[in-house]
């Protein structure tokens, strides 16, 4: 299963990562041996989020959406 992890660091920064795994559980271990300097904020497993973010980022790294 596919999952959204919303994360942040001690600056303030945040960063929205996929991760897959069989669950919530194993996402978030999996997110966090990647990013040990980042908490997890938010993993949410709802898929039409998972689509907006794949469109939302489909559109940044083609030039069609500036933020």
């Amino acid at each position: 299963m596919k999952y959204i992890v919303n994360l942040v660091n001690t600056r303030g920064i945040n960063k929205v990562k996929y991760v897959e795994g069989n669950d919530i559980k194993i996402a978030q271990a999996s997110i966090e041996q990647r990013y040990p300097d980042w908490e997890v904020i938010r993993i949410t497993p709802n898929e039409e989020q998972v689509d907006y973010y794949s469109l939302v980022k489909d559109l940044k790294k083609n030039g069609w959406l500036l933020l």
